[in-house]
């Protein structure tokens, strides 16, 4: 099962939680507090102590437009009904790839 770490209030979560749901992709929401963003959080998630940061089985990545390039390059099929093109398409480089 896929993990957003997340924080309601983000709008870098926002646009994370946008793709996943125009992909149909089943996730949990895990709220970060703002008070162990560096603590707890950074350590085992995220060294950088911002959110979003996506657990995808196993496989951690964390900048929201990483996150991004990576489910449109994993999960290229678009469910039925999401918009055409996609809402978060134009967020992300193309000159940066996740797998860097």
């Amino acid at each position: 099962m896929r993990t957003l770490y997340m924080s309601p209030l983000s709008p870098y979560t926002r646009k994370v939680r946008v793709m996943l749901a125009e992909k149909g992709l089943d996730y949990r929401n895990e709220v970060v507090p703002f008070d162990r963003l560096g603590n707890d959080y950074g350590t085992r998630i995220n060294p950088c102590g911002r959110v979003p940061a996506l657990d995808d089985n196993g496989r951690v990545l964390f900048e929201s437009n990483v996150i991004l390039d990576y489910l449109l390059s994993t999960y290229a099929d678009v469910r039925a009904g999401a918009p055409q093109p996609p809402l978060v398409k134009t967020l992300v480089r193309q000159e940066h790839r996740w797998e860097e």
